[in-house]
């Protein structure tokens, strides 16, 4: 049974290529302004450019509007004024969105779309005026986060975006000058699920003359804003670059990030298994007020995962994707009614979710991580009801279960099916790694690979950055 779903997940490993996505694709894509319509003499016109990076599935995207006071707004592009739409973007494909520019007054607003592939955004606004075309703005997608930074004048164009949907937030607004020193600081109040924008000068009013510097928007943890940034000067606008914080992220968005691309994994590599085509779980983030870490499955295909567990492995997808993985392996132990690579659920799980995340494009070493991280929080390395203790020391499980993923992803690399697979693997993402390592043979390093290469390029007194 092992060899037969080995060699399934052979056909299903070219979609590793696929998942290494654009760097700003997603599943969830924030547009925090749009922008459509006016008078004759100036009229605003907004494009959603979306591109799907996957060359062998299809991306099913669901977009929804909303205005200002956080309610449906119902734009036309095309085919008539709509809030919500259903699409798909086949492999390879594309989709543009171009509103008509029809509204009578501007309307400003902004968009969410969820997709089930990460997929590539742009939005793309047009000043026209008298009908002629005079510039265009693009700007790329961003996600949830409590701090956004971004260089600043007195005209600046700010958009905020509140994404809850139960109640406003207040985003402080605060405003450095070159040097760093605040000169201004205010509060901007977001209606849940709204949108606003502004220039800096009417919000901080105390700005001086000729400023420049940096603006800071912020919220009160662990609460998250959606914010973008237009610079202004002289008449001419620009876009700027992203100024959302990389880490801490939104639980949401990350896990709804690793669930998407491990599912299409599972999908692929479980594809005609009797019992497990098709299969659909649903995966849902909680708030344990125990501050319990723990993810869980239930045999209804529900995936749950606290946010406690989210935030212990925050700084790693592909300890995600392991954590979403191994809880799939669960429901396809519920739905089989027996495990698959060993007789204890939790190494059967830890096998699933190593494997699932190799063919979504993870990192399978991540499980290490993971599990590292719950020994250190819990004190035992456990996913939901771990019961190695019954088989196992205790203090040697987790050795234990890292043991039993090493031997796996060495028995698939020792195989001849995928020798060649491991090898292209290796010189892709773990290039340096020992030849004694699983996903690592014995393939000369090109020089492209070398990472003192570049530092050979540099002048000599480039290779140490020493601070005075």
């Amino acid at each position: 049974m092992v060899r037969s779903l080995l060699t399934t997940l052979f056909f299903a490993l070219p979609a590793l290529m696929a998942q290494i996505d654009p760097d700003s694709a997603h599943v969830n894509l924030y547009f925090p302004q749009l922008a459509d319509g006016g008078t004759a003499a100036q009229r605003w016109q907004t494009s959603i450019i979306l591109q799907n990076p996957h060359p062998s599935l299809a991306a099913g995207v669901l977009l929804t509007i909303r205005g200002n006071d956080g309610r449906a707004l119902a734009l036309d592009f095309g085919a008539g004024a709509i809030s919500t739409a259903n699409f798909s973007i086949p492999a390879g494909g594309t989709r543009i969105l171009r509103s008509t520019g029809a509204s009578p007054q501007v309307a400003t607003g902004w968009a969410l779309l969820n997709s089930t592939l990460p997929i590539h955004g742009t939005v793309l606004f047009r000043a026209i005026e008298s009908g002629t075309p005079r510039v265009d703005i693009a700007a790329a997608p961003t996600l949830p986060t409590p701090v956004y930074r971004s260089f600043a004048n007195a005209d600046l164009g700010i958009a905020l975006v509140n994404p809850y949907n139960d109640s406003p937030i207040s985003v402080q607004v605060r405003a450095m000058d070159h040097n760093g020193t605040q000169v201004g600081v205010s509060s901007v109040n977001v209606p849940a699920l709204g949108h606003t924008s502004f220039n800096l000068r009417n919000v901080v009013t105390t700005l001086p003359g000729g400023y420049v510097g940096t603006v800071e928007l912020n919220t009160r943890a662990p609460l998250n804003l959606v914010a973008w940034t237009l610079n202004a000067q002289d008449n001419v606008l620009s876009s700027l670059p992203p100024g959302a914080a990389r880490w801490p992220i939104s639980h949401h968005d990350r896990i709804q990030l690793a669930f998407w691309k491990v599912l299409n994994a599972m999908r692929s590599a479980t594809a005609g298994t009797p019992g497990l085509d098709p299969l659909n779980p649903l995966v849902r983030l909680v708030f344990d007020p125990s501050g319990t870490i723990n993810a869980s499955a239930s045999s209804d295909n529900n995936l749950t995962i606290s946010y406690a567990l989210s935030e212990l492995i925050s700084d790693s997808p592909s300890e995600m994707g392991f954590i979403v993985g191994h809880e799939l392996g669960h429901i396809i132990q519920f739905r089989k009614g027996v495990t698959t690579f060993n007789q204890n659920t939790e190494l059967d799980a830890d096998a699933w979710g190593m494997l699932f995340n190799l063919v979504a494009g993870f990192d399978p070493y991540a499980g290490a991580g993971a599990l590292a991280k719950l020994s250190m929080a819990n004190g035992t390395a456990g996913l939901v009801d771990q019961q190695l203790a019954e088989h196992f020391d205790v203090h040697r499980s987790t050795n234990t279960r890292l043991q039993n993923m090493y031997e796996l992803l060495k028995l698939i690399c020792e195989s001849s099916d995928f020798r060649s697979f491991c090898g292209d693997y290796k010189s892709l993402i773990h290039p340096h790694f020992p030849p004694s390592a699983p996903l690592s043979l014995p393939i000369p390093v090109r020089p492209a690979t070398d990472p003192d290469r570049m530092l050979r390029a540099l002048p000599a007194t480039s290779r140490e950055l020493r601070i005075q």
